[in-house]
């Protein structure tokens, strides 16, 4: 009898270890998973949208710059552009310029798919008609910068830009590609705009004008935005104009632009003996900007030179004459 008790006792105790052991098991596994009461990460919808160009309506064989943004999806990206017969279908996200020489209605198509097999997609018409008299004909050009060019992150750009031709007012359109907000106005004269670049990248600035009578033009050209760009520091007068004229014991503002270089810099401003003290300044940001009056009559050049962190110089002069 002793023995049998023992040998029930040892089956209870087996068999309730077991229990617990189960009820541990599925508890501990349960918690171990970690997505119970954790919040799951989501991801935004895929989009697509054609950002260039902001016109619809073209001359027979103009070029058109095509480019597209997308958003949102899981990463990496495929492309697809179907231009309706107008030119070969492009796997660029930015597949560049077009030329649309058949005189009909097109219908442009950009597709994305992302990694998860996601799509989105958008489309625009893009209407060719006939070119109009050479006097009618437009053209749209990128002023500054004058080429493509290298941006250290956080820096600034300013764009400038200008047209020909055509019959006025126009509407314009700046896209920067994800940079900054495009920007549209409307008048003669091309806005100017300064956008600050924070990310870094590559970015296709395209400039369009369309006049009134529908004829478009547009213009583009390439920011690339690094940690560190090496380039020579740039020194422009913006005033006052050069070959200025005054009369002696006139006074003169000196404004003064740096473009490029890595600071601080080192500044001299010199004005010929006689005219005005000189100023040098070290370990600086801006250049020096003083107000300067003119008691010696002749032609006076004051010449700024800049000198950078890494030794590179850049100069600039302005003639005054004082009469």
């Amino acid at each position: 009898m002793k023995r049998n008790r023992s040998f029930r006792s040892y089956l209870e105790m087996f068999f309730i270890a077991g229990v617990a052991g189960l009820v541990f098991s599925c508890s501990s596994g349960g918690g171990s998973g970690g997505s119970e009461g954790e919040p799951e990460e989501t991801v935004s919808a895929l989009t697509a949208s054609i950002t260039s160009p902001a016109y619809k309506t073209v001359q027979t064989g103009a070029a058109v710059t095509f480019m597209g943004s997308v958003s949102g999806g899981v990463k990496p990206y495929s492309y697809y552009w179907d231009f309706d017969g107008a030119a070969e279908p492009s796997t660029l996200q930015n597949p560049g310029e077009v030329i649309f020489s058949e005189n009909r209605i097109h219908t442009v198509t950009f597709t994305v798919h992302d990694s998860a097999k996601h799509m989105a997609r958008d489309s625009m018409s893009i209407t060719v008609t006939a070119g109009q008299q050479d006097d009618q004909n437009i053209t749209a050009s990128i002023l500054s910068p004058s080429d493509d060019i290298s941006v250290e992150i956080g820096k600034s750009c300013d764009f400038k830009a200008a047209v020909a031709g055509g019959t006025g007012p126009f509407t314009f359109n700046w896209n920067f590609a994800g940079a900054a907000r495009p920007v549209t106005a409307e008048g003669d004269t091309p806005p100017e705009q300064t956008i600050t670049f924070n990310k870094l990248g590559s970015y296709q600035v395209t400039f369009s004008a369309l006049d009134s009578r529908d004829n478009a033009a547009d213009a583009a050209i390439n920011v690339t935005v690094a940690d560190y760009v090496d380039t020579p520091p740039v020194a422009q007068f913006i005033s006052p104009e050069n070959d200025t004229v005054i009369s002696s014991g006139d006074s003169l503002e000196f404004q003064i632009k740096m473009l490029g270089g890595n600071a601080p810099f080192t500044f001299d401003l010199s004005f010929p003996d006689g005219v005005a003290r000189s100023y040098h300044l070290e370990n600086a940001a801006e250049p020096p900007c003083p107000s300067v009056t003119f008691n010696r009559t002749g032609t006076h050049e004051v010449i700024l030179t800049a000198t950078d962190s890494d030794g590179e110089t850049g100069s600039a002069s302005v003639i005054v004459r004082v009469q």
